[in-house]
C-alpha cells in the first residue's frame, strides 16, 4: 500500500537533504489496484513477473532512484518520462531493463562486491554532507527517517546501487573500443571558451505586423490551404471521486523533563519542542493514510469485479463524495482533475491522463486507474461522455487564421528587410565604413556587446539567445548572417574573438576528455540496452484500462 511521507521541521541542516528526498517520494505506491497484485504482470525474455514484484522493483525502485538523484542510472535504463508521457510505461521500461541488466551481469560475470557497492553509495550526492563528501549521519537519516517510512529499507538502496555498478561496468565493456580524440576535444573546448565581442543592430517584427491589413478574401484563401490545422478542443465529461484522509492537526512533541534543571526553575512549566512532531500524532496520521489507501483499493477492486457498474453506490459504501462535471476541454479542467500526479517528475496532471483514456467495448475502459494526486489524495474517474475534436468552420477560425496570416507575412517581410539591410551593410563595410555608420545608413541603430562567452544569456530582447553559437566561428571584422527570431531579427558584426586564458587549462582538458569518454560509454550502453530490450520481447500481461 502507498505510504505517504510528510516533512519534519526544525531538524539540523544536514537532514534537509532527507526532507527534500521525502518530498520526491510522495508518489510511492504499493496498491494492489495499481500494481496488479500477485497476478501475472509482465513477461520479460520468457520469464513472467507478478504485479507485486513489478511494484517493488519497478515503480517504487524508480522513484527511489530518482529521489536519490541516481540520474545517470535512471537515464541508462530509459527511466525518464517527459511531460505528458505515460508514467506507467516508463516504469515498466525501467523494470524490464533492470531485469535485463541483472541477466547481463550474470552473462558477463559481473558480480560487484559489498565494498564496490558501498563505494558507489559513498559517491552519491544524496548522501553528501555540507562538504560535499559522504556523510554517515545524512545516510542514516535518509535510510531511517525517509525511505524507512515508505516501507523501504537500506537493502533496497544497496540493490539499486548494485545494479548501477553492474550497469557502469557494462558501459565500460561496451564502450571500451570507443576511443576519444584528445585533439578534437581540445579544439571543441577552445571554441567553447572563446570571448566574443560584437556590435549588433535589431529589426523588430511589430512594425511589419502593423503594416499588414489582409482582406477577408485573403484570409479565407489562406484558411482554405491549412484549415485542418484549426481544430476545436475535445471535451469530456466525468463522474469522479477525489478522496483525502482526515488527518489530525500537527502538534509539537511534549517537552521532556530536564534532569539538570535548577531548583529555582522547578516551578516553570516545560515548553513543547516546536521542532519535533508528537510521535502519537505522526502514527495517527500514518494510520489514517493507510486506511484511505485500503478504502480506495477496495473501491477500485469492486469496480473491476463489477465491470465499472455501480460507481456511485460503491463510492458511497466507502464514504466517498461523488462529483460530476459538465463537458469541458482539458485546458479548462476543474481544479480537482487538474491536480499533479505524485508519481510524475514532470508535473503531469491527472486530467491529461483522463483525456488519454481510450474507450473500447470493454466497460472498464471508461474507468480510470487510481491516481495518487496532491499530497495524500486519490482520484478515480469514470468517462461519461465526449465531444470529439473537429475542424473549425471559417467563421469560427477567422480571427485565429487572420492573426496567423499576419504573423507569417510579417516574418517573411522582416527577414526580407533584414537580408537587404545586411547586404547593404556588408557592401558599405567593404567600402571602408565602420559597422556603426553602415548600420545608420541602413536606418538602424547599433550597440556594442561583449565580450560574451558560451554561457551568455540575454536579459531582455536586445540580443539573440543564440548569439554565441552564431558568432563563435565568424571571422573578426566581418558580419554574420541574419539571426532571425520569432519577434525580431539581428545583424551582428564580430569585432574580436579570442580564447579565454586559463591557468588550469590542462586539468580542465583532462576532465573534458574523461567526460567525453564517459558520454561515449553511456551512448554505447543505452544503444545496447535498447537492442536488448527489443530482443527480450517484453509483453504486458494485464489489461490496461486507459
Amino acid at each position: 500500500m502507498i505510504e505517504n511521507i510528510r516533512n519534519y521541521y526544525g531538524l539540523m541542516m544536514v537532514v534537509l537533504v532527507a526532507l527534500f528526498l521525502s518530498f520526491l517520494f510522495t508518489g510511492f505506491s504499493g496498491s494492489k489496484a495499481s500494481g496488479g497484485g500477485g497476478q501475472a504482470y509482465l513477461r520479460i525474455d520468457g520469464t513472467t513477473y507478478d504485479g507485486l514484484t513489478y511494484q517493488k522493483q519497478g515503480v517504487e525502485a524508480r522513484n527511489l532512484a530518482m529521489g536519490l538523484q541516481m540520474y545517470e542510472f535512471v537515464a541508462g535504463l530509459n527511466g525518464f518520462g517527459g511531460r505528458g508521457g505515460d508514467e506507467g510505461e516508463v516504469s515498466e521500461t525501467f523494470f524490464a531493463n533492470r531485469i535485463l541488466i541483472r541477466q547481463a551481469g550474470e552473462e558477463y560475470g559481473i558480480h560487484p562486491s559489498k565494498d564496490e557497492i558501498f563505494d558507489y553509495v559513498k559517491e552519491m550526492s544524496a548522501f553528501a554532507g555540507k562538504d560535499g563528501k559522504y556523510d554517515a549521519f545524512t545516510y542514516k537519516n535518509i535510510i531511517e527517517k525517509s525511505i524507512g517510512r515508505l516501507g523501504m529499507t537500506e537493502q533496497d538502496v544497496l540493490d539499486l546501487a548494485k545494479d548501477a555498478v553492474i550497469a557502469r561496468k557494462l558501459g565500460d565493456i561496451l564502450g571500451s573500443g570507443l576511443a576519444v580524440n584528445r585533439q578534437i576535444v581540445a579544439d571543441s573546448s577552445a571554441l567553447n571558451r572563446q570571448l566574443v565581442s560584437v556590435q549588433l543592430s535589431k529589426i523588430a517584427l511589430a512594425p511589419f505586423k502593423e503594416a499588414i491589413k489582409p482582406t477577408d478574401e485573403e484570409v479565407k484563401a489562406y484558411w482554405d490551404t491549412i484549415q485542418d490545422s484549426f481544430k476545436t478542443e475535445a471535451k469530456r465529461k466525468f463522474t469522479y471521486v477525489l478522496a483525502a484522509p482526515k488527518l489530525p492537526e500537527v502538534k509539537p512533541e511534549d517537552a521532556k523533563p530536564d534532569a539538570e534543571k535548577k531548583p529555582e526553575d522547578a516551578s516553570k512549566p516545560e515548553k513543547p519542542d516546536p521542532t519535533k512532531e508528537d510521535p502519537k500524532i505522526i502514527e495517527e496520521r500514518r494510520n489514517k493514510e493507510k486506511e484511505l489507501n485500503q478504502r480506495m483499493d477496495d473501491f477500485f477492486t469492486d469496480l473491476q469485479n463489477k465491470k465499472g457498474s455501480g460507481f456511485e453506490d460503491l463510492a458511497k459504501e466507502q464514504g466517498f463524495e461523488v462529483k460530476t462535471t459538465e463537458l469541458f476541454p482539458a485546458s479548462q479542467s476543474p481544479a480537482d482533475l487538474a491536480m499533479t500526479l505524485r508519481s510524475s517528475g514532470g508535473g503531469n496532471r491527472a486530467v491529461d491522463s483522463l483525456f488519454n483514456m481510450k474507450e473500447t467495448s470493454d466497460p472498464l475502459s471508461k474507468i480510470s486507474e487510481p491516481f495518487a494526486v496532491g499530497q495524500n489524495q486519490w482520484l478515480i474517474a469514470r468517462l461519461d461522455g465526449e465531444e470529439v475534436s473537429r475542424t473549425k468552420t471559417f467563421e469560427e477560425a477567422k480571427e485565429q487564421a487572420k492573426a496567423q496570416y499576419i504573423e507569417e507575412k510579417a516574418r517573411e517581410a522582416m527577414k526580407k528587410s533584414a537580408d537587404e539591410k545586411l547586404a547593404a551593410i556588408r557592401e558599405a563595410i567593404k567600402g571602408g565604413k565602420s559597422f556603426a555608420d553602415a548600420a545608420k545608413d541602413a536606418g538602424l541603430e547599433s550597440k556594442p556587446l561583449g565580450p560574451i562567452t558560451a554561457s551568455f544569456r540575454p536579459t531582455g530582447d536586445d540580443a539573440p539567445a543564440s548569439l554565441f553559437r552564431e558568432t563563435n566561428l565568424v571571422d573578426p571584422g566581418t558580419v554574420a548572417d541574419v539571426i532571425a527570431e520569432p519577434t525580431q531579427a539581428f545583424i551582428v558584426f564580430v569585432e574580436k574573438r579570442e580564447v579565454e586564458k586559463s591557468p588550469d587549462a590542462n586539468s580542465r582538458l583532462d576532465s573534458e576528455v574523461t567526460s567525453a569518454a564517459s558520454q561515449n560509454r553511456m551512448r554505447a550502453f543505452m544503444s545496447w540496452m535498447s537492442d536488448r530490450n527489443e530482443a527480450a520481447k517484453v509483453e504486458r500481461l494485464y489489461k490496461k484500462n486507459s
